[in-house]
């Protein structure tokens, strides 16, 4: 994901690493979610 930077104040800067952030945890919630659907075979 290719920002930029150079264009940006510092507040759009904050909003943006914030969105990014945001987007990065709602991955590892689905990616955690997918891993707990996945039916355990390792005993």
């Amino acid at each position: 994901m290719a920002v930029d930077v150079k264009n940006m104040s510092d507040e759009e800067m904050k909003e943006k690493l914030l969105e990014i952030k945001i987007e990065n945890l709602k991955n590892i919630e689905a990616k955690k979610q997918l891993e707990l659907k996945k039916p355990k075979k390792i005993k």
